[in-house]
């Protein structure tokens, strides 16, 4: 239990990016990345992403690593030697250098940046290109290394099979380790000068035993603290915070031995084992106790401490239970029965008071319980608050039911509305410096007792919230009101200041608040606890700054659940006499000690980690600048932070100088992108903060020069305005041509209008004439008076297309589809033919002549005349699309097709071919077998023709009973 109040315990395997389980060592490099060593090669990783870290390695079973003091980065190899990486490449050390062995099990840099090597078979020291090897008196075993360690004088101290060895130069001086104490597999030379060897047997400081048990590693941290792996998998930590132990139980992996430990910037222990994966031990904030120490359930509604200094906790469901040791002991289950305690109240004068959400409220006083319902005068049985003022008055709230005071030994009647009690879930109570009680309803907002007198709060002095959670009257006199939905706010004379979302507080729902011996505050919400710096809630309060940069406290750092609230009841917060901060939440209580409380003050450091141009990544340059190729349409850029404790929680800004006006807050991201930079030099800049809001104190840089293209360049653009100077003077002898033509144009299209005007005329006179004095004859002939009407509306239509082929506002094709369509609708429709159209996009952009448009619809006219005469069709499709320079228009239906080479249509297709054949166009006649007939009608559009404007689609009417039209856009 002791270590699971210290450390919270994260892993990672394969599963989240590591190429394999079976580590052999782990690294935190000066550039901020933590290298692990596994058996399928070395990754770097920035507490996010794993990267391969070295590539065309002589194998992948790395086994040691190390970082010497210009940065270069050496790697241990199994059966092939060492390598010192460099940029594109390696340096390979093996037996053929000089090396005793190929096996390198540990690497060390001594005072005079000399790298040792220890192997299977001995040691060798690399300095320079030259390389020396050691071998031990005692046979193969003296010589097998296991492990190597630099004291604090620069001297290397050497773990073999039988004894350790002591570096003097590059010479060394050996001691046998008496066989009763085991094998020597770990050496650590701590910072007091005190000589540690870990054995097949246990630990030995200065040849006195420390603990028992077969070691595999040693590392001491910067507080002095000594950490011991075993071979077992489990952990030991000696040192200033006590002796703990750490076993698969608190979360360590069950993956054999532990044989690597290191150290991050902000204090985390990372470990490393055989077979599973690694491990940090991350110190936690919050201390939780829950079920397993003895709280009859999860969900906890209430915690205060009596005049005894007992800590008391009311659970949901469950009764009150008191803190006896380390343990929650159930009480008062024999008064209480199975009653769900909602809220707890040690009154002054020695007693404690229990309030239900089922069976009234309970008060404990000199070892006698009494109860009081609703045959006692309580209003309510759901009791939701308790207060006691400083007169000694016991306040109590309820759900439905209004309040009620206790004073004297006497209940008083029940407060509601009508005198001035803001009714519905009364949730808390406080009382100021002036001795007013302030009563806040989760529903109905604010009222205030003062002056013998209940008030609700008119609107003009009420919150901005009616969801009142929560309240608190702090050290200086201001009251703080939580809300459930609508964030933090301060009262200050009067004034009502917000600390919620728009200040950076980072949820909505507050559910208690308390205030520390410092004046911090800390609230409870849905997210976790968050502490409020006082210097920073009055810089925002004075406009001195715009967020509140709060820290959050979830479960990275040791909650169980984030979540403070539950349905049904408000949580409660306590600070004890010891200044312990005691919050309730919904999966146990959380304890924190303020004064012991560790802010994260180590600075995010940054670093770009790649660039990628239009998907193909590049290699950074050592000066940190990108030439962009011109028109490079996307530019990627990858950064990161080196902030491990909570990387989840590291927030992120860039800005780009040149285009950026802002800074860009991008939360969690960790790659910039950009699209189509114009040509220019820019600066990329890339800020970070930590999980408790620190930013860094400079960003990373990048810099870009985006080329421009040939014609974009300043002499290639002064020669293209000298030719443009001299082109316009070519060009107005174009312009005058062209308006001489234009003239001529116009002549001819006035020609063409007087003969289409003679050709109107001739139609009136021939066709309508001929129709209207046909109606006048058989109108006054006996007996055929029924064909009248039908006449009628020949005429009328005929009349109709002639008045469509004059107007002008027609010459588009998209005016010629609209008439057609609607033409071909009607017909098909009388005909009882299913009709099916299909118009292409863009018809409105292509302009078409009034001649080639009257020949056009009266050739389609004939292909749908003969479909309904000839074709015995059920079903018919109308096509009319642009595709290129061409209009086709395609009609198409499922009936016999064209039975031979005669024409059933008498002369129908002949005049179809002639027709169109006047204004440029052709016609074919398809008729595959079985499929029925196809027509289809092409037209050459005119480049450059103007349209006229959209003409106005005809409204059709409804196909009659039984006949399907569709029509298709």
């Amino acid at each position: 239990a002791q270590t699971a109040r210290r450390y919270t315990v994260d892993r990672w395997t394969v599963e989240d990016g590591l190429p394999n389980n079976a580590l052999t060592h782990l690294l935190h490099t000066s550039d901020g990345y933590l290298w692990i060593g596994t058996w399928a090669g070395a990754v770097r990783f920035d507490g996010v992403r794993f990267t391969h870290a070295a590539a065309d390695l002589p194998n992948d079973h790395v086994r040691a690593l190390l970082e010497d003091r210009q940065g270069a980065m050496w790697i241990g190899l199994s059966g092939a030697g060492v390598v010192r990486l460099r940029p594109g490449g390696y340096d390979s050390f093996t037996t053929a250098n000089g090396l005793p062995g190929q096996d390198v099990r540990a690497l060390a840099e001594d005072a005079a940046g000399r790298i040792w090597v220890g192997t299977e078979a001995g040691v060798g020291v690399i300095d320079g290109a030259r390389v020396t090897a050691h071998r031990i008196d005692g046979g193969a075993r003296a010589n097998l290394v296991s492990a190597l360690t630099r004291s604090h004088d620069g001297r290397i101290r050497i773990a073999t099979a039988t004894g350790v060895c002591e570096s003097r130069d590059v010479e060394l001086r050996c001691t046998a380790v008496d066989d009763r104490l085991g094998e020597p597999r770990a050496v650590l030379h701590d910072r007091s000068g005190r000589l540690w060897i870990g054995t097949s047997r246990g630990v030995f400081r200065d040849e006195a035993a420390v603990t028992a048990g077969a070691v595999t590693a040693l590392f001491e941290a910067r507080d002095g603290t000594v950490w011991i792996g075993f071979a077992n998998g489990e952990l030991a930590a000696l040192g200033g915070g006590g002796d703990e132990r750490y076993r698969i139980a608190d979360g360590l992996p069950p993956g054999g031995p532990v044989v690597t430990l290191a150290e991050d910037a902000e204090g985390s222990i990372w470990i490393g084992t055989l077979n599973g994966g690694f491990s940090r031990l991350r110190p936690k904030r919050v201390r939780m106790y829950s079920t397993a120490d003895g709280l009859p359930a999860a969900v906890v509604a209430s915690i205060v401490q009596d005049a005894a200094g007992t800590i008391w906790a009311g659970t949901h469901c469950g009764p009150a239970s008191a803190l006896r040791g380390e343990q929650f002991v159930p009480r008062f289950v024999e008064h209480t029965g199975n009653a769900c305690v909602s809220v707890l109240w040690p009154a002054r004068d020695g007693s404690l008071w229990i309030g239900t959400r089922d069976a009234g409220l309970f008060r404990w006083a000199d070892g006698r319980m009494r109860h009081f319902d609703r045959d006692d005068g309580l209003s309510d049985a759901h009791v939701s608050a308790l207060f006691e003022d400083r007169d000694g008055v016991i306040w109590i709230g309820t759900e439905l039911g209004g309040l009620h005071t206790y004073a004297n030994g006497r209940l008083s009647r029940a407060y509601r509305d009508a005198d001035g009690v803001a009714t519905h879930l009364i949730a808390s109570f406080a009382q100021d410096r002036d001795g007013r009680v302030w009563i806040g309803s989760n529903g109905n907002g604010l009222s205030i007792y003062e002056r013998g007198g209940f008030r609700i709060l008119a609107p003009s002095e009420s919150p901005p919230t009616r969801d009142i959670a929560a309240l608190l009257v702090d050290s200086r006199g201001d009251l703080w009101i939580g809300s459930a939905a609508d964030g933090l706010f301060r009262r200050r004379n009067g004034r009502y200041e917000p600390f919620g979302d728009a200040q950076g507080l980072g949820d909505r729902l507050i559910a208690l608040v308390v205030e520390d011996r410092d004046a911090n505050v800390w609230v409870g919400t849905a997210r976790g606890i968050v502490r409020l710096e006082r210097a920073r809630i009055e810089a925002v309060a004075a406009g001195r700054a715009a967020s509140l940069e709060p820290i959050i406290l979830d479960r990275a750092d040791g909650l169980l659940n984030a979540e403070t609230s539950g349905g049904g009841f408000d949580p409660s917060g306590l600070v004890d006499r010891a200044g312990r901060i005691w919050i309730s939440t919904i999966d146990g209580i959380a304890v924190i000690e303020p004064r012991l409380f560790r802010r994260n003050d180590v600075r995010p450091r940054l670093r770009i980690e790649g660039v990628t141009l239009d998907e193909r990544p590049v290699v950074l340059p050592d000066d940190g600048a990108i030439e962009v190729p011109a028109g490079t349409p996307s530019i990627d850029i990858a950064y990161t932070a080196f902030s491990m404790l909570a990387p989840s929680k590291v927030r992120f800004r860039y800005r780009l100088e040149g285009h950026d006006t802002n800074w860009r807050d991008v939360g969690g991201r960790r790659t910039a992108y950009y699209t189509r930079l114009p040509p220019g030099r820019y600066e990329f800049q890339v800020m970070a903060a930590n999980n408790d809001g620190l930013w860094s104190t400079a960003p990373a840089v990048l810099r870009l020069n985006v080329l421009p293209f040939v014609w974009e360049r300043r002499g290639v653009q002064a020669a293209t305005v000298a030719a443009l100077l001299a082109a316009t003077g070519v060009s107005v002898l174009v312009v005058v041509q062209r308006r001489a033509r234009r003239r001529l144009a116009d002549l001819e299209r006035e020609r063409a209008l007087e003969h289409e005007r003679t050709r109107i005329a001739r139609d009136l006179h021939d066709d309508l004439g001929s129709r209207l004095t046909y109606i006048a004859m058989i109108a006054e002939t006996p007996g055929l008076a029924e064909g009248v009407p039908r006449s009628a509306r020949d005429a009328v239509e005929t009349l109709d297309e002639l008045v469509w082929t004059v107007n002008a506002r027609n010459d588009t094709v998209n005016g010629f589809a609209s008439y057609a369509s609607h033409f071909a609708e009607e017909h098909l429709a009388a005909a009882g033919l299913r009709f099916r159209l299909h118009l292409g996009d863009g018809l409105e952009r292509h302009g078409l002549a009034a001649d080639e448009r009257r020949h056009l619809y009266l050739a389609f006219k004939e292909a749908i005349n003969n479909v309904v005469k000839h074709a015995r069709a059920s079903e018919v499709h109308v096509g009319i699309v642009v595709t290129g320079a061409t209009l086709r228009v395609t009609v198409a239906d499922n009936g016999r097709g064209f039975q031979g080479p005669g024409d059933p249509t008498g002369n129908g297709l002949t005049n179809m071919r002639e027709r169109l054949g006047t204004v440029g166009g052709s016609v074919a006649f398809e008729s595959p077998e079985g499929t029925g007939g196809r027509v289809v009608i092409e037209m050459p559009l005119t480049p450059g023709a103007r349209p006229g404007p959209r003409p106005h689609l005809h409204v059709m009417a409804p196909a009659p009973a039984g006949v399907d039209s569709d029509r298709e856009h």
